[in-house]
């Protein structure tokens, strides 16, 4: 019986120390019919080399490095990468997590019997002492896999624990200009497309957290941090508000202007503050604009519009 292709694939960047680890957790998986994407982002380290000895000893490993006219990021390595690849199912991954042995096994089973466009697993977080505890719960109770479920984030999962149809990805890709948040915005985009999806409720990731983590480094620096969630948050409302119920889009906006007031606090640049006061008018009227803007001034001088920014969301 012919097995269906399964395209993994990985951005890295300076991972020389980590990602052996993750090509070693692919190798051994138990489903074999598959092919491994790596493209690199311009790595100082010895990742190429590392790499190259995969790919001599296996043809399914295959190695690139990221186009220099593509903007640099992950996004852009992924973007790339699914370019690039040939399955019928694609699952990205992260070069410093790892696969259980039955990983791609479970996942192609469950999402064949289903007859669905997509499946997302479970993950487990493990630390330098390899000390595992839960990432998050993926659900909450019998929450349907719904695009205003996941805005919400009463669903939801990491990207690599999810594998979908080639098919069903369409024009949908990973945002380039996103530093954090582009996989909410990326399955924000794609579940409107009227995809259909389950949940398979099998830990099959590890998910490695370390100091040089985006998530540990963001969370050292807030401001990074606030301003990251403040992009993700408003491009995605941009990119979804056509296609979204108006819950959810005034939720996203809702979400953007308490960013936004965040950034205010601590007297930092609001990046399209005008294209979000505009956004304001037309969600909410002018007068609750007029009422956002007032808060943001407070926040700047003196710290303060915290009531005038919850009435300006209402």
């Amino acid at each position: 019986m012919n097995l269906p292709l399964v395209s993994i694939i990985i951005p890295t960047y300076n991972r020389a120390h980590l990602i052996s680890e993750t090509l070693n957790s692919i190798s051994t998986q138990t489903y074999a019919n598959w092919e491994c994407i790596i493209v690199d982002d311009d790595s100082t380290d010895n990742t190429a080399a590392l790499v190259q000895t995969y790919t001599a000893k296996d043809s399914r490993f295959k190695y690139y490095m990221r186009p220099e006219n593509m903007p640099k990021g992950a996004n852009s390595c992924r973007n790339y990468g699914f370019e690039k690849s040939k399955g019928e199912y694609i699952n990205w991954f992260d070069s410093d997590d790892l696969m259980v042995p039955s990983f791609l096994k479970y996942k192609v089973d469950f999402i064949g019997s289903k007859r669905c466009d997509f499946i997302y697993s479970n993950t487990i977080n493990f630390d330098t002492k390899k000390q595992e505890t839960p990432m998050f719960r993926q659900s909450k109770g019998d929450a349907e896999v719904t695009p205003e479920n996941f805005i919400k984030q009463i669903v939801a999962w990491s990207t690599p624990d999810f594998l979908c149809t080639r098919k069903s990805i369409g024009e949908v890709r990973f945002n380039e200009s996103l530093r954090s948040g582009q996989e909410y915005n990326f399955f924000s985009k794609y579940l409107l497309d009227n995809v259909k999806g389950f949940h398979l409720d099998e830990v099959l990731t590890k998910r490695r957290i370390h100091e040089d983590s985006i998530q540990s480094i963001q969370h050292r620096e807030n401001r990074i941090y606030l301003l990251n969630k403040y992009n993700a948050y408003f491009r995605t409302y941009q990119d979804v508000r056509e296609k979204a119920n108006k819950e959810s889009v005034n939720y996203l906006l809702n979400l953007a202007m308490s960013k936004a007031f965040e950034l205010s606090l601590l007297k930092k640049k609001i990046p399209n503050y005008t294209l979000l006061f505009n956004s304001v008018v037309s969600n909410k009227g002018f007068l609750r604009a007029l009422i956002f803007l007032l808060s943001l001034l407070l926040a700047l001088v003196f710290g303060a519009g915290h009531r005038l920014m919850n009435f300006s969301r209402s």
